[in-house]
């Protein structure tokens, strides 16, 4: 069988990507949630908001 020198290269590559990967732990945010960079618009959280908000805002019968 012949050796590729091309695929051990990357093989190699990968290996070391998987290991660093390994290694590098998500920053964390509140209550050990991940953390988000940019903005990063959380949906539920903007939905329950908007709803909060419509509820104080009616009449009760």
């Amino acid at each position: 069988m012949a050796s590729d020198p091309v695929q051990e290269k990357l093989l190699e590559i990968i290996e070391s990507k998987r290991k660093s990967a390994k290694k590098v732990a998500p920053p964390q945010g509140k209550e050990g949630q991940p953390a988000h960079a940019g903005n990063v618009i959380d949906l539920m959280a903007a939905l329950k908001q908007s709803l909060e908000k419509k509820q104080t805002g009616r009449k009760k019968s």
